[in-house]
């Protein structure tokens, strides 16, 4: 998926924190320490007789760069005097630059102990605390920036930043723009105004917003991959392609341009740099804090005969399901390879073949030797092949399950199930969902029994059609996929958007119908009707950005179509590929 960048303020270089087609990210600014004349280590002085020279001269080791030299320093200043608030701040100010952010914010904390009414160190510790992963604590932070300082617009900025990640819209935009009306040339406000004006669908001010930022600073790496982002969902490729290559060239080692741009290449099919640029993802606000910290070394693709390898889920559960394939080609290599996945798809994956166990997250973690997440494992096994091994199917449904909804699923009718929408959370949500309603004409075919396999608030649309139209609701009894792959086992064919149910019928090598938006998720490449990750998946794409009912429509007909020439047929499980075979 691809990114976008939204800024809180540090007042220094934004950095990033991310699954498909791309993503979006704040912008947070970080204060940098004050500067000095800079010296030379040779004329640094051996010893000091008081704090005022202690004092400057790490001021001078700061402004040298000899960074962890002056942390030491003012660890011995705030040491001897523990009262001294600016003391304590210049050394959070170190210890951030150091990366050190835990000792950072426990040094922001110590100034606020001291000085709890200094608007700027409140705002400080919330932008650590965010880089922490904590922004429940960061958003606390700016409330109290604000409330002491309302005038401050990188305090607003960044409040408004964290009030968009939580869906809070309404209150973020009102800050933004009362922060860009008191600093007009404040750049990462524009930037995350128009983040948050593309959220809610306003492309023209989104656009106004990134065109007034990139005339403060053309060279402005989020707004270029926000901008970008939001070009891709338009349906405008090359134009977001651009947008990626020019943050790239300003820093040419901007996670969040890289990752945004991997997407575009493998949705190209260029898998050789695709995968290469995708590890990427790593660096960026999404994904760098559920990096897994292990004492064992990550597996770069040395012989792994006779080792154990842990390979753990990294992203969402259809991501899982998709890449969980590679259990087996890693077994052929001779590794005794260890599965981590969500408990949604635990007792699913549970026989995953060539897994030799499956964990579930939050269990202990066995004894292994070397680890990867899962979907590295690509760039890692083969970087350089031109297409993805199929391997469907691999997912089988329990037996015993399959064969009790068998025995409730009576009747000759063929079988569908349908899923419309996904998890409304998800940023690319209001592009790939449908109302349920846009489904009636389909649903009119009597000569098909409709399943609903929805879960979640969408499921409460079924409510709204007449009876006559309305699929079986399966919803309560779904529990994990285990029952949704029952299920699955007994139809004849899924027609879904793009949500996990879409990949858990082609792993399992069902007939499944996906219904893509124009700016499709990067696994589904460019303008295909097929997929190579699933030889039984067919890709129904909308002509236009935002239309549905060409889509539907030709759903419509295929069915239809189907019926007119085999008339009521009953259920095979065979998986096929064409709507002719469907039924057969």
């Amino acid at each position: 998926m691809t990114q976008t960048t939204q800024e809180t303020n540090k007042t220094s270089s934004p950095a990033g924190k991310p699954a498909g087609t791309g993503s979006s990210e704040s912008v947070f600014l970080r204060v940098q320490p004050p500067t000095a004349t800079p010296i030379t280590r040779s004329q640094l002085p051996v010893a000091f007789f008081d704090l005022d020279s202690m004092k400057t001269r790490a001021l001078e080791l700061a402004a040298a760069g000899e960074v962890e030299q002056a942390i030491f320093l003012y660890g011995r200043i705030v040491a001897s005097a523990s009262d001294d608030g600016a003391s304590h701040f210049q050394l959070a100010q170190l210890l951030s630059q150091a990366d050190r952010l835990a000792d950072a914010a426990r040094s922001y904390a110590k100034v606020l102990s001291l000085h709890p009414e200094i608007a700027e160190v409140h705002l400080c510790l919330g932008r650590t605390l965010h880089e922490l992963g904590d922004p429940a604590a960061a958003r606390q932070c700016f409330e109290r920036a604000v409330t002491l300082d309302p005038s401050s617009a990188e305090a607003l900025s960044n409040l408004a930043s964290i009030y968009m990640d939580v869906g809070e819209l309404q209150p973020s935009e009102v800050l933004l723009r009362h922060a860009v009306q008191l600093q007009p040339d404040f750049v990462a406000a524009h930037c995350n105004l128009g983040r948050l004006l593309e959220k809610r669908g306003d492309t023209v001010g989104a656009t106004q917003s990134f065109r007034n930022a990139l005339t403060l600073d053309p060279t402005h790496v989020p707004t270029l991959c926000n901008l970008g982002f939001m070009l891709d969902n338009l349906g405008d490729a090359p134009a977001a392609v651009n947008c990626y290559r020019l943050a790239l060239a300003s820093q040419p080692d901007e996670p969040l341009g890289l990752f945004n741009l991997s997407t575009h290449l493998l949705a190209e099919g260029d898998f050789t740099a695709g995968w290469r640029a995708y590890e990427a993802r790593w660096l960026t606000q999404q994904f760098s804090a559920s990096r897994r910290p292990f004492q064992q070394p990550p597996w770069r693709g040395e012989d792994i005969a006779g080792l154990r390898l842990f390979l753990y889920a990294e992203q969402g559960l259809g991501d899982t399901l998709q890449f969980a394939r590679y259990a087996r080609m890693l077994a052929d290599l001779g590794a005794e390879v260890i599965l981590e996945v969500q408990p949604a798809v635990f007792d699913t994956l549970g026989t995953l073949d060539g897994a030799a166990q499956v964990i579930e997250q939050g269990m202990p973690l066995p004894e292994f030797d070397l680890h990867s997440p899962l979907m590295s494992v690509p760039s890692i096994l083969h970087p350089d092949c031109g297409n993805p091994p199929a391997g469907a199917p691999y997912v089988s449904a329990n037996h015993e399950t399959a064969n009790q909804w068998s025995r409730r699923m009576q009747g000759n009718k063929p079988r569908v199930g349908l899923v419309w929408s996904g998890n409304p959370k998800h940023s690319r949500d209001r592009l790939r969902s449908i109302s349920l309603s846009r489904f009636e004409d389909l649903l009119h075919l009597s000569d098909i029994t409709f399943y609903s396999l929805q879960k979640g608030p969408a499921a409460a649309e079924l409510a709204e059609l007449s009876q006559d139209r309305r699929p079986i609701d399966l919803e309560h009894d779904l529990r994990d996929f285990t029952d949704t792959a029952a299920v699955i086992a007994n139809l004849n064919l899924v027609i879904t958007v793009d949500t996990a149910v879409a990949h858990l019928a082609g792993a399992m090598g069902k007939p499944v119908w996906i219904l893509l938006p124009r700016t499709a998720d990067w696994r589904w490449l460019k303008e295909r009707t097929d997929s190579p990750w699933y030889p039984t998946a067919r890709l129904f794409r909308q002509g236009e950005s935002g239309c549905w009912d060409q889509v539907l429509e030709q759903v419509h007909q295929e069915l239809a179509l189907t019926f007119a020439r085999h008339g009521n047929t009953p259920m095979s499980g065979k998986p096929c590929l064409s709507p002719e075979e469907i039924f057969s």
